[in-house]
């Protein structure tokens, strides 16, 4: 059988071109899904990486529809800005002015009252101050309990109280013979204030407040650095 050579050259050219125009389709195809998907990755990275200002601004054209970022929820409405007022009650903590522990109820208490001078049977008593200080005496702690009732006058509706007497250290909880005894347990039988403290403890009472040493020595002794001084100055002048 003769095949005619011209024919089959024919239809080789008419196959590549064929084959070419579908290469060069499928390179289109190829190039468009590329181009959008290169545009889905960017827009991507914008939403993931980008500042919080330019996630919704994009300079790119907008994407076909039906995709990653342009699908819609018909069931998604917008959001209305909603307020809600919400209130309650809290109970505010009472705080309790601070201050010393009261001396304990067990120790013996000498009352001492302290009246106003002048006359005051035509006055109304309106309360008293009370002032506790702690005292020693060989062998027994008990506590001195100056009250000073306070008196109004009808008249010139005055309020008079009697003033407290000289005390060695001001505001101080301990008595003159307490203090000379821790003073003397100090400094002459060499009794440290913690040890003091435990003999308090165990005589007294537990529960026993807190007293404060350090301005008690430091008051005993600037008066007693005081005496020594001015002995001193004398005795240099003699």
């Amino acid at each position: 059988m003769k095949i005619n050579c011209d024919l089959v050259v024919v239809i080789q050219d008419s196959n590549k071109e064929i084959t070419n125009e579908y290469l060069l389709t499928q390179i289109a195809e190829y190039k468009k899904e590329n181009e959008y998907l290169r545009q889905e990755l960017a827009q991507l990275k914008r939403f993931i990486f980008g500042a919080k200002s330019e996630r919704f601004i994009s300079n790119e054209p907008p994407l076909p529809p039906n995709t990653l970022f342009t699908q819609v929820n018909e069931e998604e409405q917008p959001l209305e800005n909603l307020t809600e007022r919400i209130t309650h009650t809290r109970e505010k903590a009472v705080h309790k002015r601070g201050g010393r522990k009261e001396l304990p109820d067990h120790l013996r208490r000498e009352v001492i009252v302290l009246e106003p001078e002048g006359k005051t049977d035509d006055m109304k008593c309106i309360g008293k101050n009370v002032t506790e200080e702690l005292e020693y005496i060989p062998g027994v702690i008990y506590v001195n309990r100056y009250e000073r009732p306070k008196y109004k006058d009808p008249k010139s509706e005055k309020i008079i109280i009697a003033p407290m007497p000289s005390r060695v250290v001001d505001k101080c909880i301990a008595g003159p013979d307490f203090m000379a005894y821790a003073i003397i347990g100090k400094y002459l039988d060499h009794n440290p204030y913690y040890r003091f403290l435990q003999q308090l403890k165990k005589n007294a009472s537990s529960g026993y407040p807190s007293i404060d040493f350090w301005r008690l020595g430091q008051s005993i002794c600037q008066c007693i650095g005081a005496h020594f001084w001015c002995s001193s100055k004398r005795s240099s002048i003699r």
